[in-house]
């Protein structure tokens, strides 16, 4: 479900709007988001634009255009696909997050600073890289609360959750079906050969196929799908 307000936080869509209905690609011109990404922001769940009875094509209307504005500004600010959901659904108040993301910002930022003396230092050295030294300086910074780590890379390893789970599940009902097509070819009353191996093939046929999603989808990921989004 795609809420319209923030709890205490004004609405997400503000203003009254008529019901102008658009194209994708006017959606994109207005919003400045591509249409790779507004698709990728449908597939998250933080919009849901009406579809037209007769073609089931996408119409986005000016509260539709307004959200992806939104969405587009909070990811400007480096805000994760979960807490924008979270936001637009009303389960969390628009300040408080803010405040929370700003504090998280500014211990990234430090973090950042930290990378950057260490990397410079290590570059005007002139000396044989001490490998070991500057491990335990970086243990001594992560104890003192410092961060090395991508956490940018968080939105991208949740996405992986979704697909594998669902090709999972199809894998284990389609190799259910095979075993029970191959249990049955044992029994007295088997269907002929040639049958069999037709109900066997359908089944085998959707388990490549979804191996194969499943591949494609991965490799989205690793392109950097996720990460174009996040420019938006």
């Amino acid at each position: 479900m795609c809420a319209k307000k923030f709890p205490g936080g004004g609405s997400v869509v503000a203003g009254d709007f008529e019901k102008k209905h658009m194209t994708i690609k006017e959606a994109e011109a207005q919003a400045g988001i591509t249409k790779k990404n507004i698709r990728f922001y449908e597939r998250m769940g933080l919009l849901c634009p009406v579809r037209d009875r007769e073609n089931s094509y996408r119409n986005y209307s000016e509260a539709d255009v307004e959200r992806l504005k939104t969405i587009r500004l909070l990811r400007s600010l480096y805000l994760p696909i979960e807490e924008i959901r979270a936001l637009l659904a009303g389960e969390d108040r628009l300040e408080q997050s803010l405040r929370e993301h700003a504090v998280h910002l500014a211990k990234e930022a430090e973090s950042l600073q930290c990378a950057q003396l260490l990397c410079t230092e290590i570059a005007q050295s002139g000396k044989p890289l001490d490998v070991d030294g500057y491990l335990e300086r970086l243990n001594r910074h992560e104890q003192a609360g410092v961060r090395f780590m991508n956490l940018k890379k968080q939105d991208t390893r949740r996405q992986y959750i979704f697909p594998a789970i669902c090709a999972a599940v199809m894998l284990v009902i389609m190799g259910t079906l095979i075993g029970l097509f191959i249990w049955g070819m044992g029994l007295e009353n088997r269907p002929p050969l040639a049958l069999a191996l037709l109900l066997i093939a359908i089944p085998a046929s959707v388990v490549i196929g979804v191996i194969l999603a499943l591949i494609q989808r991965i490799r989205e990921i690793k392109k950097g799908e996720i990460d174009e989004a996040r420019k938006y």
